[in-house]
């Protein structure tokens, strides 16, 4: 493995007065990425000359011995457009779990406000690892979760990562193929037709997600997938329309209340179990539904002029707005139905609602269009792990291996009829290793090599909520696994 010495000069910093010239070493397969290994020639002034160096690498990288700014990268992304791609990818299938969440540790309306507090810092947590992942990239010239990690970390634990990035979307698909098989038999209902669960995902698999599965150019369906967020903003305007006319208050003898199965009626006590490990529970969920980690390298090289102060305006934007979004179903679909919150809300509904119709639809749609591009991650994953050759990767064969995984998943949803303990499960596990786990030791490998006291106390800071972050996903799992068995 070959290294060699490229200088970059910066000039003067602005904030120190320092001049920021400095030399530090590239590592690679020729790739032009670095694994940063800085020196001073500064001597008493290494301390402020770190804090410049950093600063300068976030926004001038040197690839293939040429000095490169972030900006050149070649994304065209603005701000808005940014934050609307975020949001879109955060705000997903996750959200309709949360309700339940909440359910899972009191049955009294006050809990909204802890549950409100509780997803605020998660967000903002959330956010501050998702920038983390980018501040990572930038300091290493890395565009994917993959090459960051083999910039930082070599090859050690390169299958790890290679595993969670497989498993990840095939939970995206579990929870994909749960909701098609509840939602369509509840349209089925109000059409008229009686239908059973598990033929409503045989139907739903075998017309509509398998032909869309095996398509071999998915471009077309891209746009379709703007539909998920318009859909679950539609329906939280649907559940605060059905919550204040009080269409499910049996104390105003709500006229959809009679419609429901007993486990879907709402109930209410005065139990507020926040101080209890079954808050957890909740936290899991929200883990969940906060994940879009693995694609922060994409939105960071997208992003037009890309520097972190730019960047974080996204994620602060966006972050935040999902949070708002978040904490209104929660809050609706709670103070609605209570501890009867099902695992996917849209079930609490009664299929003679027209809003809760209409809200069903667009979901549906937008959920089904979105499977395979999901899909499509989950099968190049398992294709990954299994290192299949790529004279072996022919049509028949792709076909093959996504019957064989679109069979797998319609039979664990066959099986699996609560969507909150998938979340549960998935947030406390794979996104716990996203989110907190990797980003923190690819983050530490980097600022290892630069003696800074205020990068010092943010690995600190860093490996801290990581911790933090793993006990809560852990005994999250734990809960949830005791409640549900």
């Amino acid at each position: 493995m070959s290294s060699s010495i490229l200088v970059v000069n910066d000039g003067m910093d602005q904030q120190s007065g320092l001049d920021t010239s400095t030399s530090y070493q590239t590592f690679g397969r020729n790739s032009g990425r670095r694994h940063l290994s800085q020196s001073s020639s500064f001597g008493d002034s290494a301390g402020g000359m770190a804090r410049s160096l950093t600063e300068s690498l976030r926004n001038s990288l040197s690839y293939d011995g040429e000095r490169v700014s972030i900006r050149d990268m070649g994304g065209q992304s603005s701000i808005p457009k940014s934050t609307a791609n975020l949001i879109k990818n955060l705000v997903g299938a996750g959200v309709l779990a949360l309700p339940a969440g909440l359910a899972s540790f009191a049955d009294t309306p006050s809990a909204v406000v802890n549950a409100t507090c509780l997803l605020v810092v998660m967000g903002i947590v959330f956010g501050y690892f998702f920038q983390l992942i980018a501040k990572t990239c930038s300091l290493t010239y890395s565009v994917t979760f993959r090459e960051v990690w083999e910039d930082t970390m070599g090859n050690e634990g390169a299958s790890t990562v290679s595993v969670v990035n497989m498993v990840k979307p095939a939970l995206g698909n579990l929870a994909y193929s749960m909701i098609l098989a509840d939602t369509f038999q509840s349209l089925f209902h109000t059409v008229g037709i009686n239908v059973t669960r598990t033929l409503s995902l045989v139907l739903v698999t075998v017309i509509g997600i398998l032909p869309l599965c095996l398509m071999k150019n998915l471009d077309a369906l891209a746009p379709f997938s703007v539909l998920g967020t318009a859909g679950i903003i539609l329906f939280a305007f649907c559940m605060t329309v059905r919550y204040l006319d009080g269409s499910y208050n049996a104390a105003l003898d709500g006229r959809f209340l009679n419609d429901l199965e007993i486990q879907y009626q709402p109930q209410f006590g005065d139990y507020n179990g926040a101080w209890t490990s079954a808050v957890l529970i909740f936290a899991a969920m929200s883990f969940e539904a906060y994940v879009a980690h693995y694609n922060a390298p994409r939105f960071m090289a997208e992003l037009k002029e890309a520097n972190m102060h730019r960047f974080r305006i996204v994620v602060g934007n966006a972050f935040g707005l999902s949070t708002l979004i978040y904490v209104w179903i929660t809050a609706m679909g709670f103070l609605t139905f209570g501890a009867n919150c099902n695992g996917c809300i849209l079930n609490n509904y009664s299929t003679n609602d027209n809003l809760a119709t209409i809200s069903r639809v667009a979901i549906a749609f937008s959920i089904l269009f979105t499977y395979p591009i999901t899909f499509m991650g989950f099968r190049d994953g398992l294709m990954d792990v299994i290192e299949l050759p790529q004279e072996r990767q022919t049509s028949t064969n792709i076909n093959i291996i996504s019957i064989f995984l679109l069979l797998l998943v319609t039979i664990l949803a066959a099986i699996c009829k609560d969507l909150g303990s998938i979340n549960a499960v998935g947030g406390g596990t794979l996104a716990t290793l996203i989110v907190f786990v990797f980003p923190s030791v690819m983050y530490r490998k980097v600022i290892i090599e630069m003696p800074s006291p205020g990068e010092k106390r943010e690995v600190k800071l860093v490996f801290a909520l990581m911790i933090l972050g793993v006990i809560m996903g852990f005994i999250g799992v734990v809960v949830e696994l005791k409640r549900s068995s």
